[in-house]
């Protein structure tokens, strides 16, 4: 429990407890200025701070000297306190066993028993405010308990009081670490002919001992043999880093005093602490594992030790770890005794080994896929290992001079004979490129982690497909040990060997795209397949000689899902085997095998024997010339100057784009250009036949879809980009020439210029008004008077047919019947589709009520409207089937019951057309014939 000494208690040297304390200077003999160190039996009055003896300066007090009693004037300072108190050498020397003096300014810890508290001005504490146990209160005559609040208390209940802080006892480092200094991990595991370091953290040194154990989870009991102090391990395991590591770590001030009551069985009589009273102290065990009666399953824990199991402060912390049987280290290889495919990541592990220890992995350069030949990259030919694990990466080969003297170069330039650094001897070498002829072995090191085991793999893919001899070699601190030994025995005396086959990967290796057939200058996906244990594939083509690299795709990485592609290429750009049209071979070749002669490339050329004795495929490729097929739409060969806009479209394969031209009547010219897509389609529904300076005019108009073919440039001889082209032709308008002279001039500088392989696709057609005609009307199922305006029964289907200029996309025919004895009774027809002949139909129900009679039939499509006189009989007259005559006469029939301006004619020509659009004015034939006229001769001016 926790004694509480103020004023009255104990005597003090002439000054009132609540007095302010003097410096240390001023204080008079026979002060102390601090508690005990607790620890220890109830005999140990050994103490550790700072005293001052008389007037005399200030010194460290070490318990390893021969003072171990306090006189009369000696001076301890209070652990971490600012404010001092005040009590007597002889209180302090007859206060007994593990307990001390606790004053203000002092931490104490959850679960502290025996504790005097001196220097308080009452028996009870309180919280501070915001310092972590605010409102809280700390009996003082009491232990202190387990689950007190940590934080500082004051006896004023603030912080301009004398305070205490309740900590929590804790271990912040429990640590294992091997001979080489490497912390092994939770169930990690050691070698038993090895020594261990044990390391701990602790807050509550102050407080309680503590002490390190070596536990047998199966008996629970402790095992002490094999403890060391520093000094035997260096005795018996030579001076290694790690211990000056512990010493600096642990502090200057050493003991091997025993932390464990005397004469206890679990004592630990050399463990090593600080002496210095600090946040953290550190505690330190040495243990000859070899001492261990058998290899198995442990742990190391950290207590406090003070009468219960686990001392007042209830401190335990464990760390699990495998004794393991001391054999060689061996080599763990997943694809050992078993064939793998070229191109697989093999994974292999080191066991049974030390971490921290580096071990010296080898093979045979003869292994590799590519024998290295004249100068070669240390790193580059080493890529066969690959970086796997955190942490450095150092590979090296094993070169013979050439006088029979074997030396071990790493990347880095470093150059090893007979274990010796002898970089200096061989300058040639130190930048870390070596003859590839006299590389014997390719070697790396692999580092064991924290576990025991050292994890890396190979590339196979770097390998020749055969069987291959893996090599492990002894493990070593360093690297530079490692490598030395691994040099001085000519890489003869391996650890374990693994012996594993690889096999090619020629297993789905194909090229998918393109097909049997390319045209030239086509952009395409070139695509393929190949084992997912392929890194990378290189395509090459070939003609009669070598195989020849295709520019782009001299690495194509390989998916996971073991397909490979590149987009938008073209061939025949990028590979002057396919730059013309014929027949070729086209092949694809692992990216390894394509480095023939080792630099990390693909060879520009290949050897046919190189090529089929890689992991290749290869098949028959035709090279065609690009095409131009195309239309211009027109409906009955003319474009309505309303309309205004016409549809081109076509196919050219290999082409980027066309180029579309008009030529109109007098010579007025509009270009357009249309890209070519991915499906070597253009498609333009609405190419404009106007420009900046405006419709082409009226008449015959010459109309060009012209493609500059594989070369990409119009014409031959003066070739042309198709930018410039398009500005030639648009610039020939200004010179005022006729159709036929702005045509001969753009074949001119397109298709038949010398040399040139240009494409061209023409059309003729007519830009005129918009026309609608009515050429036939007859009754549905009249299959024999079909033709010509027929008389219609009541009751009857009303056909109507006709032809037009105009597009259906946008417009619509009307039919109406506007006159008539019964024109209100009649449905109105629709014409909306037709085809590029122009013809029409509707059909128009006659209502059986209606009256017989002449009725007026109206077309209308938005611009233009036609009509024809339509009769309509009670019963319509059959003709018999064997006088065809008569089915000729009938129009005849028709046509002249109709008014002549009506002008109803059974032939779509071009001649009726304006005749039709003013067939609403009866009695107007001649002069309308003759205003067609005048507009005939007004359309065949230039357009403005």
């Amino acid at each position: 429990m926790v004694t509480s000494l103020f004023a009255g208690t104990v005597a003090l040297t002439g000054l009132a407890a609540s007095q302010e304390l003097p410096p240390l200077s001023e204080a008079p003999a026979g002060t102390i200025f601090s508690q005990v160190q607790r620890g220890g039996n109830a005999d140990d009055t050994e103490r550790i701070g700072l005293i001052k003896r008389g007037n005399s300066e200030n010194f460290l007090y070490n318990p390893s000297t021969d003072r171990t009693t306090l006189d009369e004037g000696d001076v301890l300072v209070v652990r971490g306190g600012a404010q001092r108190f005040l009590v007597t050498a002889d209180s302090a020397r007859t206060y007994s066993g593990s307990a001390g003096f606790a004053g203000p300014g002092a931490t104490v810890f959850q679960g502290e028993q025996d504790t005097s508290a001196v220097g308080f001005n009452t028996e009870t504490l309180v919280g501070v405010e915001n310092g972590g146990a605010e409102g809280e209160t700390l009996d003082l005559n009491q232990a202190i308990p387990r689950n007190q609040d940590t934080g500082i208390y004051s006896d004023t209940g603030a912080r301009d009081g004398n305070t205490l802080t309740i900590q929590e006892p804790r271990v912040s480092r429990f640590e294992v670490l091997n001979q080489n200094g490497e912390r092994i991990d939770a169930g990690g595991s050691i070698e038993e002919d090895e020594f261990v370091i044990v390391r701990a953290d602790t807050n509550f040194l102050a407080a309680e001992r503590a002490e390190i154990k070596l536990v047998d989870p199966a008996s629970g009991g402790a095992i002490t043999d094999g403890l060391l102090s520093i000094d035997e391990a260096r005795e018996q395991f030579g001076d290694r880093p790690v211990f000056d590591e512990i010493e600096d770590d642990a502090g200057n001030e050493l003991s091997d005093r025993s932390l464990g009551k005397e004469g206890d069985p679990d004592g630990l009589d050399r463990s090593l602490f600080n002496p210095n009273i600090a946040p953290a102290d550190t505690i330190v065990l040495v243990q000859d594992l070899s001492s261990v009666e058998k290899a198995g399953d442990y742990e190391y824990e950290v207590i406090s030790e003070d009468d219960e199991p686990f001392g007042d402060l209830d401190v335990r912390e464990t760390t699990e770890l495998t004794i393991a049987s001391s054999d060689d280290p061996v080599l763990n290889f997943v694809a050992e005794n078993r064939s793998i495919v070229q191109g697989e990541f093999a994974e292999y592990e080191i066991d049974r080994s030390t971490a921290g220890d580096y071990h010296v992995v080898a093979l045979s350069a003869d292994d590799l896929r590519t024998r290295p030949s004249g100068d070669t990259d240390v790193g580059a030919v080493t890529d066969v290992f690959r970086e796997f694990n955190d942490g450095g990466f150092l590979s090296g080969v094993l070169v013979n001079t050439g006088d029979g003297e074997l030396v071990a170069v790493l990347e880095d330039g470093r150059v090893f004979s007979n274990g010796e650094d002898v970089t200096d001897e061989f300058p040639e070498l130190a930048n870390g490129t070596v003859p590839g002829g006299d590389i014997e072995d390719v070697f790396t090191l692999v580092e064991i982690d924290s576990d025991g085991l050292g994890i890396s793999q190979l590339d196979t893919g770097r390998l020749d497909d055969s069987s291959i001899d893996l090599n492990l070699y002894d493990g070593f601190p360093n690297p530079t040990e490692a490598v030395a030994d691994y040099e001085t025995n000519d890489g003869d005396d391996d650890t374990d060997e693994v012996t594993f086959s690889v096999a090619e990967a020629t297993e789905g290796l194909a090229i998918t795209s393109p097909g049997a057939a390319y045209v030239a200058g086509d952009d395409i996906d070139v695509e393929g397949t190949a084992d997912p244990a392929l890194d990378a594939v290189s395509v090459y083509a070939r003609d009669d000689g070598d195989w020849e690299l295709i520019e782009e795709l001299d690495r194509v990485s390989v998916d996971a899902d073991g397909t490979w592609d590149e987009s938008d290429v073209t061939l025949s750009e990028l590979s002057d085997v396919l730059r013309v049209p014929g027949t070729y071979r086209i092949g694809v070749i692992d990216f390894e095998d394509a480095d023939v002669n080792g630099d990390g490339q693909a060879d520009a050329t290949l050897e046919t024997s190189d090529f089929s004795t890689g992991t290749s495929v290869q098949r028959g490729l035709r090279v065609t010339d690009q095409a131009l097929d195309g239309q211009m739409v027109t409906y009955n060969g003319q474009v309505a100057v309303e309309d205004a806009t016409i549809n081109v479209s076509g196919v050219a394969p290999g082409a980027d784009e066309v180029v579309v031209i008009f030529v109109g009547d007098r010579g007025g010219i509009v270009v357009n250009t249309d890209s070519v897509d991915d499906e070597d389609v253009f498609d333009n529904e609405d190419t404009d036949l106007a420009d900046a300076n405006g419709t082409l005019e009226e008449g015959t108009t010459r109309g060009f879809i012209i493609s500059p073919a594989r070369d990409g440039v119009f014409g031959g001889e003066n070739e042309r980009s198709p930018n410039a082209f398009v500005s030639y032709v648009r610039g020939l308008e200004a010179r005022g020439l006729t159709q036929s002279q702005a045509v001969e001039l753009i074949r001119q500088a397109s298709v038949d210029d010398d040399g040139s392989d240009d494409l061209l696709v023409e059309t003729e057609f007519e830009i005129t008004d918009a026309d609608t005609v009515i050429d036939n009307v007859y009754a549905e199922g009249a299959d024999g008077n079909a033709s010509g305006i027929q008389p219609i029964a009541l009751g009857e289907t009303m056909v109507i047919e006709g032809t037009t200029n105009l597009r259906p996309d946008d417009n619509t025919i009307v039919l109406e019947m506007i006159r008539g004895p019964s024109a209100e009774s009649f449905d109105v027809g629709i014409a909306e589709d037709w085809g590029t002949d122009g013809t029409w139909s509707a059909t128009v129900p006659v209502p059986s009520d209606a009256e017989a009679g002449t009725y007026a039939l109206r077309a209308d499509d938005g611009e233009t409207i036609t009509t024809v006189n339509v009769e309509i009989v009670e019963q319509r007259e059959e003709e018999t089937t064997d006088e065809p005559t008569e089915e000729t006469e009938e129009p005849t029939t028709t046509a002249t019951a109709e008014p002549t301006s009506e002008e109803p004619t059974p032939t779509p020509e071009p001649t009726p057309e304006p005749t039709t659009t003013d067939t609403e004015s009866p009695g107007f034939g001649i002069a309308v014939a003759l205003v067609a006229l005048i507009a005939a001769a007004l359309l065949a001016m230039r357009r403005r």
